[in-house]
């Protein structure tokens, strides 16, 4: 019988089982090795070539029978098929989108985005990103927590949304404290004349006199602004004296006398109050709470973004009326008033003992020293005027003394010696965070190198994520090319058979897991993590020549060996059920050029600390730019041929260029699927470890609220050397 014929038969024998093209071409591979074995047999025992085929399909039996006993025996087979191959064209594809798009943080942003619009009140925030209940923790904000983290956001004016918060809770005074901060902010929307917004602000801060009479904060405040209708703050020419240098000279321009003697008549009750409370730390303090403790770098930002975003309009306040109770007391003294100028002398000290009582912020402190040396300034050079000199030096005296830790502090800040060094320390191994912040503290902040180690690992960790992140995106960039290549073959040849859906089976899917992924993901955690290969003892911008090699090398090797492991998967598949295969590509000389080059780039990622240094562009930096850019291209041109070549094949290549690109699709899903599975997680791990080990720049805790960690104790350290002296002071006058 001759070939075409046994071609026929066989296609006649195994016509029950084209439900299932790939497992009809694999036993019908079978029957054909089966009766060429046969054939041969016959022919050993001198049986001619053509009569040894002819036997051996006679004794096959009967086409119809032989066809039938297939289908019984395979219909199982051909069920369980038909169901994987159901499943995977229904989720492989959907659930590698879903994966890659959360392996690339895309959910992240979302949820920073809406964060941001959540604590800021953001209108300018597109409405889709908006989604309400987003935390930090596993679970949405209450109704009650979101009024205390942002008000009613219902109502016109910030001021009115804060006061929101109170009427809720009105035996809070926190929350009072609180609305009062934003009417001062929103002071001109009160009314559309002075007049107007002063009537109503004043009867909000007589309000609050009411509810918290022992705090001297409503005073000041209704005095400042009282003060500004009264009269203008005006700089006048630097006093003589030494103590005058260091803070300009003011004078009053009275606009309206009698305003003016309320207004520091006002100021003087608040400087009798024992207290004063701005309700600024107690307040954040709540609101750090219902954020919960930071999970991942962004709860990070985000609450060290609300302590930031903290108003202190006070400040200005407190400042203005340093500024004018000096010159306040020159116009009583020039009306021969001096018992009446006497409480306005010491007003400077007052004020700032009250404001360093409840300062939590540096910014606090340098405002509490700014109060000490402009109202000393100005109360002592009243005094000389008015021929007191011995007390306008007690004056100064007590300033210096008062303002003295503070002031050491600055000069250690200015200190460009100190200062370089501390730069340079935070250049090469500080976290991003860290080197932003620390230098406007000096050196005093970090007592402790190692200190600085989570914020610096953390830089490393989220450049790790966006690496899997990436990797997961050019996996799902290959699955979705072969997915596209697929459907335009499909349509381009519509009138013959389609492409063949190979099913991969768990052995080929269990290889491409182990030596695609699980293998290069270890052997880079090995290197980078767990020797001294991988720079870490070094800040990511001083090594970031070394990061940008491994993590080329790791995005190279894991999408080389994915394509490639299931490409050769399914050439050898094609080959076993004896279709045409062209020439594999790429060459074999551009596979060597290709693997040369990530194995160069993995020696450069091997050298010292100091020849991969980024502060130098300089030949081993060049190298990792130039290879690192070759390896991409590669990458690129390599995944571009081919998926042109699926979609331009000849005829003769058509089917088999198809059969590739369709099965390539369930493979890359899951190898996007187990990427995403193996790195995401352990790189959210690591993230949640170095945060709760950062000191640093997490936000304060022990009682403590500020900016940062370290500046809520460098605050609290110098709130302490203001009280010590104010103490060592009132002993002195005692005495």
């Amino acid at each position: 019988m001759n070939e075409p014929n046994r071609e026929g038969i066989l296609d006649r024998l195994t016509e029950p089982l084209q439900d299932d093209p790939e497992l009809r071409l694999d036993v019908r591979a079978e029957l054909a090795a089966h009766l060429e074995d046969k054939a041969c047999e016959l022919r050993e025992q001198g049986t001619a070539a053509e009569a040894a085929r002819n036997e051996a399909l006679r004794a096959l039996g009967a086409p119809a029978e032989i066809g039938a006993d297939l289908l019984v025996a395979n219909r199982p087979r051909m069920k369980r098929r038909a169901r994987i191959r159901l499943a995977l064209r229904a989720l492989a594809v959907p659930l590698a989108i879903v994966a890659a798009l959360w392996c690339a943080g895309m959910g992240q942003l979302l949820d920073y985005a809406a964060s941001v619009d959540m604590l800021t009140a953001n209108a300018m925030t597109p409405p889709w990103l908006r989604r309400k209940g987003l935390r930090a923790g596993p679970k949405p904000f209450t109704p009650e927590q979101e009024l205390v983290l942002h008000g009613d956001r219902s109502r016109k004016g910030r001021a009115t949304q804060q006061r929101a918060i109170w009427e809720r809770w009105p035996d809070n005074l926190t929350y009072l404290r609180n609305y009062a901060t934003y009417l001062l902010v929103d002071y001109g929307q009160l009314g559309e004349s002075p007049t107007e917004r002063l009537k109503k602000f004043e009867s909000e801060m007589r309000m609050a006199m009411r509810k918290d009479p022992e705090n001297a904060r409503y005073h000041h405040l209704l005095a400042a602004k009282m003060l500004e209708q009264a009269a203008e703050i005006k700089k006048g020419p630097t006093g003589k004296a030494k103590a005058d240098r260091r803070s300009p000279r003011y004078r009053l321009e009275v606009k309206d006398r009698d305003l003016l003697d309320r207004a520091m008549a006002e100021f003087r009750k608040g400087l009798a109050k024992p207290m004063l409370r701005r309700g600024a730390a107690e307040m954040l303090s709540e609101r750090l709470r219902i954020l919960g403790p930071p999970r991942r770098r962004l709860d990070q930002i985000r609450r060290i973004a609300l302590a930031a975003a903290v108003l202190l309009p006070d400040l200005a306040v407190y400042r203005n009326l340093a500024r004018a109770a000096g010159p306040y007391a020159g116009l009583l003294v020039a009306e021969h008033r001096k018992d009446d100028a006497a409480p306005f002398l010491d007003a400077w000290e007052k004020l700032a003992l009250q404001l360093n009582d409840d300062a939590f912020t540096l910014i606090d402190e340098l405002v509490v020293l700014a109060v000490i040396d402009l109202g000393s300034s100005q109360a002592a050079e009243v005094c000389e005027r008015a021929g007191t000199p011995d007390r306008a030096e007690a004056i100064r005296h007590r300033a210096e003394a008062l303002g003295a830790v503070i002031r050491d502090w600055r000069r250690s800040v200015q200190d460009k010696t100190h200062g370089e060094q501390l730069k340079h320390q935070l250049r090469q191994h500080a976290g991003i965070l860290s080197s932003l912040l620390l230098p406007a503290l000096g050196s005093e902040s970090l007592s402790d190198m190692d200190a600085l180690a989570p914020d610096r690992l953390l830089d490393y960790t989220l450049a790790e994520e966006g690496l899997a992140g990436a990797i997961s995106l050019t996996l799902l960039a290959l699955m979705l090319g072969a997915l596209g290549a697929a459907l335009w073959r499909r349509l381009l040849d519509r009138k013959r058979p389609p492409p063949l859906y190979l099913l991969p089976d768990a052995r080929s899917l269990a290889g491409i897991v182990l030596f695609g992924i699980a293998a290069p993901a270890l052997v880079y955690v090995i290197l980078t993590h767990w020797t001294s290969f991988g720079g870490r003892e070094y800040s990511l911008p001083y090594q970031w020549p070394r990061f940008m090699a491994q993590a080329t090398v790791l995005l190279a090797v894991v999408t080389a060996s994915c394509g490639g492991l299931a490409a050769s998967w399914a050439r050898r598949r094609c080959e076993a059920l004896g279709l045409p295969c062209p020439r594999p590509w790429p060459t074999k000389r551009m596979r060597r050029v290709f693997t040369a080059s990530v194995f160069l780039l993995f020696l450069v990622s091997l050298l010292p600390a100091e020849a991969l240094s980024g502060t130098e562009f300089d030949w081993a930096t060049i190298t990792v730019v130039v290879l690192s850019a070759l390896v991409g291209v590669m990458l690129f041109l390599r995944g571009a041929v081919a998926l042109a070549m699926a979609l331009c094949a000849p005829r003769d290549q058509a089917f088999y260029r198809g059969t590739l690109a369709r099965s390539l699709v369930p493979m890359l899903a899951v190898a996007v699927m187990a990427w995403s599975a193996v790195s995401r997680p352990w790189l959210i791990r690591q993230e949640g470890e170095l945060i709760r080990r950062d000191t640093l720049m997490s936000t304060p805790s022990e009682g403590l609220i500020g900016f940062t960690s370290v500046e809520a104790h460098l605050a609290r350290r110098l709130k302490q050397g203001v009280e010590e002296a104010a103490k060592q002071l009132g002993s002195r006058r005692g005495r």
